[in-house]
């Protein structure tokens, strides 16, 4: 409780700090933690935001000539770092999932899986077609949910640190996935099945009718900005193919894209 007390009434470094210090217990958020901290990161904390944000980078160049030098230049005259947002409101227990939730999207980030368009002369070069925009949105939403929920468990487990798991299973976002994940888990199913039956189960949720209204909303902005663009070829099953870094359980599951 004392932890529980001295997070809420603490500043906002204080409060990052401790997050930093829970997730490095496990080891998968720890090597995030560590290419967060050689990015460049700022962490947040809003009274507005119930839960999290992870605001993407989208590189802005002033023209396309030279392209290489220009992303130099533009890395190395803005120096962008990685913008997370927790509540201000929230405890410990719910910031720190929401914190290894975050850390997920930074890492898709870095690694190109949110394809976000690049910006030249304030129009997008290019645009994935309506469809795979929203796809590939929700995919990113479910891996992140399914990973933030397996990292809690095993601080919990491993780690004897429940806050974070505490943080998912009082939720009433994430309740359900978490329950049904530690059920599994409870009945001896093989862990990377649990994580399956996970991250199918998000796109059963009522939350998803939510992102895919974010979704729509964020492409809308992106279009909006220009109608002179290319669209990216793009096949959800081949992108995902060609990021060996993801856990298997993300080849033996619904939905099946093309």
């Amino acid at each position: 409780m004392q932890k529980h007390i001295k997070y809420f009434f603490s500043s906002p470094e204080t409060r990052t700090q401790m997050l930093l210090y829970y997730a490095t217990h496990d080891q998968m958020m720890s090597t995030l933690v560590k290419k967060l901290e050689n990015f460049g990161y700022r962490i947040n904390f809003s009274w507005r935001l119930a839960h999290g944000q992870y605001d993407p980078i989208v590189l802005s160049l002033k023209n396309t000539k030279g392209v290489v030098g220009n992303l130099k230049d533009f890395f190395a005259n803005n120096a962008p770092k990685a913008n997370i947002t927790l509540s201000r409101r929230a405890g410990l227990a719910s910031n720190l999932h929401h914190f290894l939730h975050e850390l997920v999207h930074f890492a898709q980030d870095i690694e190109g899986q949110l394809n976000f368009p690049m910006i030249v002369k304030d129009q997008p070069v290019s645009l994935l077609r309506e469809q795979d925009f929203i796809d590939l949105y929700l995919f990113n939403e479910a891996h992140a949910a399914t990973e933030a929920i397996r990292a809690s468990h095993r601080l919990m487990i491993r780690h004897n640190i429940p806050e974070a798991w505490w943080g998912c299973y009082l939720s009433r976002d994430w309740h359900d996935l978490s329950s049904r994940y530690h059920n599994d888990l409870g009945n001896r199913l093989n862990e990377m099945h649990a994580a399956r039956r996970c991250f199918e189960g998000w796109y059963k949720l009522p939350l998803r009718k939510i992102y895919q209204k974010k979704a729509q909303m964020v492409f809308s902005y992106f279009k909006s900005l220009s109608s002179d663009y290319v669209h990216a070829d793009f096949c959800m099953n081949s992108f995902l193919k060609d990021r060996d870094y993801l856990p298997s359980y993300i080849y033996h599951s619904d939905p099946v894209y093309c």
